[in-house]
């Protein structure tokens, strides 16, 4: 598994943006998407962004932000859920799912904060496009002590 955290990520975490309950949004990215680790705003970053119908951004619904002394690392957390009801099939597989800080939902302003090609090979299928968080949390840094 690949997992970049960008600068946008370090940044927005010295300054305490992402403590307690930050605006996080998540996506799905396809063969086009690229990101660098010095990447701050979203406008930095190609998302070349799921374009199968009935798709939306999972708006993460009470995200925790902060360090998890249990498990030795700085993690953002949320629930599991959902791109859509009915999703249908992009173009092509998903080859990335991207973690937003929400600023205010312009490119130039909301906050790429990484990204992770654990979830390469899934595609809608007419149904519920669903994600299931890991255990570890959506985000995590392990040198966070």
């Amino acid at each position: 598994m690949t997992q970049i955290l960008t600068q946008g990520y370090h940044e927005a975490r010295s300054a305490g943006d992402l403590d307690g309950t930050p605006d996080i949004r998540i996506g799905l990215g396809l063969s086009g998407f690229a990101l660098d680790p010095d990447d701050v705003n979203v406008a930095d970053a190609t998302l070349d962004e799921y374009d199968g119908s009935g798709y939306t951004r999972y708006d993460a619904a009470s995200p925790v932000g902060g360090y998890s002394a249990s498990l030795d690392m700085w993690r953002i957390d949320c629930a599991d859920g959902s791109f859509g009801a009915t999703v249908a099939a992009a173009t092509e597989e998903v080859e990335w799912l991207f973690v937003i800080l929400h600023v205010d939902g312009t490119a130039a302003n909301d906050i790429i904060l990484g990204a992770t090609d654990s979830v390469a090979g899934i595609n809608g299928t007419g149904g519920a496009l669903t994600i299931a968080i890991p255990t570890d949390g959506l985000l995590f840094d392990r040198t966070a002590a």
